[in-house]
């Protein structure tokens, strides 16, 4: 890496953002609403408010408002589930999981193909992830792969099978896989600039 991409990587990475996974649903009833997973990999907190999600386009003017969220400590994972305030105890208890912040957004939900992004406008930034193909119930990973048993959490029976993801929880990867991760969203946002 040169010195100068080392600099702007060093610049980027000192409060990123990044989609860490993402559920588009399915047709049927699947037991929870679609979300994504937001984790901090730099190295300081983030704020929660100022962030939007928009479901397709990237357009600003199609952004909705993520609300519910504090602050997004240094490595920590967040949650924005689509759906209301109202939603959230019932994907809390669906997914048995505790001491994780979940946000909403009212807007569009997410299916196959889609890409989830979100916006800050603190930074003016744009991160995305697109949602795999699903042929079972599972989320998409960082890096597009499908939660299995081997990488989700089973989270019991749904209309089309076993569910797999593990929301709110993501393992920060090493210091050479984050630099390639810093360096892919630069990418990203000169392509959003462009």
């Amino acid at each position: 890496m040169t010195a100068a991409a080392t600099a702007l990587f060093a610049a980027s990475a000192q409060a990123d953002l990044v989609i860490t996974e993402a559920y588009g649903g399915m047709s049927g009833e699947d037991g929870t609403a679609d979300w994504i997973e937001i984790t901090n990999l730099g190295d300081s907190a983030v704020s929660g408010s100022g962030l939007f999600y928009e479901d397709e386009s990237a357009d600003e003017d199609d952004l909705t408002a993520i609300n519910g969220l504090g602050n997004i400590g240094v490595g920590e994972s967040v949650v924005v589930m689509i759906g209301t305030e109202s939603d959230t105890d019932g994907f809390l208890e669906f997914w048995g999981i505790l001491g994780v912040q979940v946000g909403w957004s009212d807007g569009s939900g997410l299916k196959e193909g889609d890409t989830a992004w979100i916006y800050s406008t603190a930074d003016g930034f744009f991160n995305s992830l697109t949602v795999s193909e699903l042929e079972d119930p599972a989320t998409t990973q960082f890096g597009g792969g499908l939660s299995t048993a081997a990488n989700g959490v089973s989270v019991g029976l749904t209309e089309q099978g076993v569910m797999y993801g593990d929301p709110g929880s993501f393992t920060v990867p090493a210091p050479g896989a984050l630099a390639l991760l810093g360096l892919a969203g630069i990418s990203a946002r000169r392509r959003r600039r462009a």
